[in-house]
Protein backbone atom coordinates (compact mmCIF):
# COMPACT_ATOMS: atom_id res chain seq x y z
CA UNK A 1 0.00 0.00 0.00
CA UNK A 2 1.14 3.52 -0.80
CA UNK A 3 1.21 6.61 1.48
CA UNK A 4 -1.00 8.08 -0.36
CA UNK A 5 -3.56 4.86 0.04
CA UNK A 6 -2.99 4.64 3.49
CA UNK A 7 -3.41 8.51 4.49
CA UNK A 8 -6.79 8.40 2.30
CA UNK A 9 -8.01 5.44 4.28
CA UNK A 10 -7.16 6.63 7.32
CA UNK A 11 -9.04 9.83 6.04
CA UNK A 12 -12.39 8.02 5.64
CA UNK A 13 -12.16 6.60 8.77
CA UNK A 14 -12.00 10.44 10.57
CA UNK A 15 -14.92 11.24 8.05
CA UNK A 16 -17.26 8.58 8.22
CA UNK A 17 -17.52 7.07 12.23
CA UNK A 18 -19.24 8.71 14.72
CA UNK A 19 -17.39 11.70 16.72
CA UNK A 20 -18.60 13.16 19.91
CA UNK A 21 -19.95 11.58 22.93
CA UNK A 22 -20.98 8.36 21.46
CA UNK A 23 -17.67 8.08 19.24
CA UNK A 24 -15.20 8.86 22.15
CA UNK A 25 -14.33 4.68 22.22
CA UNK A 26 -14.65 4.39 18.49
CA UNK A 27 -12.10 7.32 18.13
CA UNK A 28 -9.85 5.45 20.94
CA UNK A 29 -9.86 2.65 18.96
CA UNK A 30 -9.42 4.04 15.91
CA UNK A 31 -6.50 6.06 17.07
CA UNK A 32 -4.60 3.08 18.53
CA UNK A 33 -4.86 1.46 15.25
CA UNK A 34 -3.70 4.63 13.06
CA UNK A 35 -1.00 5.01 15.45
CA UNK A 36 0.11 1.46 15.35
CA UNK A 37 -0.40 1.72 11.70
CA UNK A 38 1.47 4.85 10.96
CA UNK A 39 4.43 3.38 13.18
CA UNK A 40 5.12 0.62 10.97
CA UNK A 41 4.58 2.24 8.15
CA UNK A 42 7.69 4.82 8.55
CA UNK A 43 9.83 2.46 9.46
CA UNK A 44 10.36 2.07 5.44
CA UNK A 45 11.61 6.00 4.84
CA UNK A 46 11.24 5.72 0.80
CA UNK A 47 7.13 5.29 2.02
CA UNK A 48 7.10 9.31 2.18
CA UNK A 49 7.83 11.85 -0.21
CA UNK A 50 9.95 14.18 2.40
CA UNK A 51 10.57 11.32 5.45
CA UNK A 52 13.24 14.05 7.09
CA UNK A 53 10.62 16.28 7.87
CA UNK A 54 7.49 14.03 7.77
CA UNK A 55 8.83 11.15 9.83
CA UNK A 56 9.70 12.73 13.05
CA UNK A 57 6.43 14.10 13.12
CA UNK A 58 4.05 11.34 12.42
CA UNK A 59 6.52 9.33 15.27
CA UNK A 60 5.65 12.66 17.47
CA UNK A 61 1.97 12.42 17.17
CA UNK A 62 1.85 8.67 17.04
CA UNK A 63 3.86 8.91 20.43
CA UNK A 64 1.57 12.00 22.05
CA UNK A 65 -0.81 11.83 24.76
CA UNK A 66 -3.39 13.10 22.74
CA UNK A 67 -6.32 10.72 22.39
CA UNK A 68 -9.42 9.57 19.87
CA UNK A 69 -10.37 11.53 16.87
CA UNK A 70 -7.60 14.75 18.07
CA UNK A 71 -4.95 11.90 17.57
CA UNK A 72 -5.86 10.57 14.67
CA UNK A 73 -6.61 14.28 13.17
CA UNK A 74 -3.03 15.12 14.44
CA UNK A 75 -1.33 12.13 12.78
CA UNK A 76 -3.13 12.87 9.63
CA UNK A 77 -2.24 16.39 9.64
CA UNK A 78 1.53 15.06 10.19
CA UNK A 79 1.67 12.55 7.96
CA UNK A 80 0.04 14.77 5.09
CA UNK A 81 3.89 16.44 4.77
CA UNK A 82 4.84 12.94 3.39
CA UNK A 83 2.21 12.18 0.95
CA UNK A 84 1.70 13.48 -2.69
CA UNK A 85 -2.56 14.18 -2.45
CA UNK A 86 -4.09 17.44 -2.44
CA UNK A 87 -7.17 18.19 0.35
CA UNK A 88 -9.71 20.50 -0.12
CA UNK A 89 -9.67 23.02 2.25
CA UNK A 90 -12.75 22.29 4.18
CA UNK A 91 -11.02 18.88 4.98
CA UNK A 92 -7.95 20.64 6.47
CA UNK A 93 -9.84 23.34 8.04
CA UNK A 94 -11.82 19.67 9.79
CA UNK A 95 -8.19 17.95 10.26
CA UNK A 96 -7.08 21.35 12.29
CA UNK A 97 -10.32 22.09 13.97
CA UNK A 98 -10.34 18.78 15.80
CA UNK A 99 -6.47 18.42 16.05
CA UNK A 100 -6.96 21.58 18.54
CA UNK A 101 -10.05 19.94 19.81
CA UNK A 102 -10.23 19.29 23.73
CA UNK A 103 -10.19 15.25 24.05
CA UNK A 104 -13.46 13.51 25.28
CA UNK A 105 -11.15 13.01 28.59
CA UNK A 106 -11.81 16.85 29.64
CA UNK A 107 -7.88 17.48 28.99
CA UNK A 108 -6.63 20.03 26.07
CA UNK A 109 -4.39 17.90 24.11
CA UNK A 110 -1.12 18.55 23.91
CA UNK A 111 0.48 20.64 20.92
Amino acid sequence: MRAEELFTSHLLWFMALPAGDAGSVIGDVVASAVASIWNQAIKSTAFLIVPRLSVPAIERECSSNAAGWTKVARILLAARLGIRLRLPQSVLDELSRVARAVDHLGAASES
